[in-house]
């Protein structure tokens, strides 16, 4: 064997957050994929339910328990009713011995059930409490339960996909909860960072609000007049960008979809060239293009564009782009994504066999560390499956734990 071996095994074992223990009671999207994320990297993630909680809840987009079986992969569980006095003083016991805490609530239901911040401060002043209501700890929705789907709505992003004067176009993929959770994945390690200088925990607010507007800040540009990039009327309804660009977006060919990107001066008249009407760029309807040409004459260009590109295929067009240099892409679909070979060279797609949702691979390691790489998890299991090993580890006596189950605050052994 070679002798670095073992000393390439203990390089690979060091995880950038190795020693950290996190809490996790939140029950939608941005807290389990932040939880993931974290857990990724090393650190120790307990997802800790209440009995009659059931165990996916990700605001109406599983199925089968997939997308809940990959979020908390690597980590472990602990049912217990924390809401009776001896199951909130074992709790107590947990959160002593913890870092960070992660919870989803709307703020009337952390104070109900004593887990707000000061309650949990009293308990542990170096823990980190990271909150992700739906809209945040104070102000006039801070109460209200939401999902996904409700905060994205209110916050406008299925209203401006359609287009100013549009009817509104439902977003299917939950960039709110994901923006929410990279928010809160950064928050966390910046205090996590802090608190080796302070010594001191803090409170860290990372509504789903907040996830809105960090995935789309271009859009929070106001000016006087109403006349930022993004404040715009669009003149179509196509696959093209609605925001001033007829060829910045997707357009039918005669056996597919491709993506255009001609987003400046100079691809523009590239891209004139490369469908053979290099007069385009003369035009005075045009004049401005590709951003800032009249809103009146977009769907003019647009419909001359068309026509063009759908009489030949993908190929010819990706290859006729290429060589005039005009970014160009096509249109791929999943099945085509998960199999491309940059794709497996940079192993997003990793294998991780789990038989209780019958999947083989899965989403790997979304960053590369070249010292402390992460590793993925083990696939999760039932809800109460490490409860009396985390008990057991806080000290409790098997008279203790026996007791608890008899009273309903945590499983019996043979459940677990």
């Amino acid at each position: 064997m070679n002798r670095l071996e073992p000393l390439r095994k203990v390089i690979s074992d060091i995880k950038a957050l190795n020693g950290i223990k996190i809490l996790n009671f939140s029950t939608h999207i941005a807290g389990s994929y932040t939880s993931m994320l974290m857990a990724d990297m090393g650190a120790e993630i307990i997802r800790i339910y209440l009995p009659y909680q059931s165990e996916s809840n990700i605001d109406g987009i599983d199925t089968n328990n997939q997308i809940w079986e990959q979020w908390n992969r690597g980590q472990r569980s602990l049912e217990l009713d924390y809401t009776q006095k001896t199951g909130f003083n074992a709790l107590k016991e947990l959160i002593k011995s913890s870092d960070v805490i992660i919870e989803d609530w709307v703020p009337s239901k952390a104070k109900s059930l004593h887990m707000d911040f000061e309650t949990i401060q009293g308990i542990n002043s170096n823990l980190l409490y990271c909150a992700m209501p739906p809209f945040g700890e104070s102000g006039p929705l801070s109460d209200i339960p939401a999902d996904d789907g409700v905060v994205s709505t209110i916050a406008g992003i299925h209203g401006d996909q359609g287009g100013k004067g549009f009817p509104p176009m439902y977003v299917k993929i939950p960039f709110v909860s994901y923006g929410t959770a990279f928010l809160a994945s950064f928050a966390i390690t910046t205090a996590l960072f802090e608190r080796e200088s302070s010594n001191m925990g803090q409170k860290i607010e990372v509504p789903l609000y907040f996830g809105a507007i960090g995935m789309r800040p271009q859009y929070t540009i106001v000016t006087n007049n109403d006349s930022s990039l993004y404040s715009q009327s669009t003149a179509i309804t196509s696959n093209s960008h609605q925001i001033r660009n007829p060829v910045y977006g997707l357009y039918e060919c005669s056996d597919g979809w491709i993506f255009v990107a001609a987003g400046n001066e100079i691809f523009w008249e590239k891209f004139c060239s490369a469908i053979k009407i290099p007069e385009l760029t003369q035009d005075k309807r045009f004049f401005g293009a590709p951003w800032n040409i009249p809103s009146e004459n977009q769907g003019t260009l647009h419909e001359i564009i068309k026509p063009i590109l759908k009489s030949k295929n993908k190929a010819y067009w990706l290859k006729e782009l290429s060589d005039a240099d005009v970014p160009s892409a096509p249109a791929s679909d999943r099945s085509e994504f998960l199999t491309h070979p940059q794709v497996i060279h940079n192993e997003i797609l990793v294998e991780n066999n789990n038989p209780q949702i019958d999947a083989t691979h899965q989403f790997g390691i979304p960053i590369k560390m070249s010292k402390t790489p992460g590793e993925i998890g083990k696939p999760t299991d039932i809800k109460s499956k490490d409860t009396w090993d985390i008990l057991r580890s806080l000290k409790f006596t098997k008279g203790q734990l026996s007791e608890m189950a008899a009273n309903k605050i945590i499983p019996t052994e043979n459940a677990t």
